[in-house]
């Protein structure tokens, strides 16, 4: 938790009380450990008794350490129920772990940490295409296309800004990702009709060529077996 809650401004933001309780939390180990390491020697830190006190400081010591513990559950539980959160509003989050997911949002304000982790969201999706801020006069980071493992590409219609909750973003990126394979189905159905085979199945996506395959072939078919061809149905 410490990486979480000592190295993001923005999960801080979101969870306060439970921020408050892990700073105290923290503090309070960090004096308990402290306190073990003057005494020098661990039998004396943990089984000694406090001067003019009845009860023994390793009674004292695990009073202590088990209301950490207790505090620690509480924030766990609010920390997973905040990434249920974030799920819900983004639901391919749920393909990846609960720390790769606190790694996003910790770092939420840089986009290009997400590239890591796009592989286990999005299937056949390796990383984006990030154009810099101050690049064609932007602001902030935007998308322009998708990068698949084997190397193809598929640009976006247009570009996706990626600043902001990146559950957020990811919802426009994904909307961006479905528009452009439909555009690219069309382009690939319009094309397979005049351009020569070899020069189609080099020039489109393998999944693209697939698609349009399918339906060229099953509307041939339907076709050729129409007792009138030239009537509707």
């Amino acid at each position: 938790m410490e990486n979480i809650f000592l190295g993001s401004e923005d999960i801080r933001k979101q969870l306060p009380l439970e921020s408050v309780v892990f700073d105290e939390v923290n503090a309070a180990f960090i004096e308990e450990m402290r306190g073990m390491k003057n005494k020098g020697l661990i039998v004396t830190a943990c089984t000694g008794s406090k001067p003019d006190a009845t009860t023994p400081v390793s009674q004292v010591a695990l009073e202590k350490f088990t209301a950490m513990d207790s505090k620690l559950e509480k924030i766990q539980k609010s920390l997973e129920a905040y990434l249920e959160q974030k799920r819900q509003q983004f639901p391919r989050f749920y393909f990846i772990s609960s720390d790769d997911l606190l790694e996003i949002l910790g770092q939420a304000k840089d986009p290009l940490n997400v590239q890591p982790h796009f592989k286990g969201m999005f299937e056949g999706v390796k990383k984006l295409e990030m154009m810099s801020p101050g690049e064609g006069g932007r602001r902030n980071y935007a998308a322009t296309l998708m990068h698949s493992p084997d190397g193809e590409t598929l640009n976006f219609d247009e570009e996706v800004p990626t600043f902001g909750r990146p559950e957020e973003w990811l919802n426009k990126v994904e909307h961006a990702m479905y528009k452009a394979c439909r555009t690219s189905l069309k382009d690939t159905l319009e094309q397979s009709k005049g351009m020569k085979k070899e020069k189609w199945v080099k020039q489109f996506p393998g999944q693209m060529i697939i698609s349009a395959g399918c339906v060229v072939w099953t509307a041939e078919v339907r076709i050729s077996h129409l007792p009138n061809p030239g009537l509707p149905v």
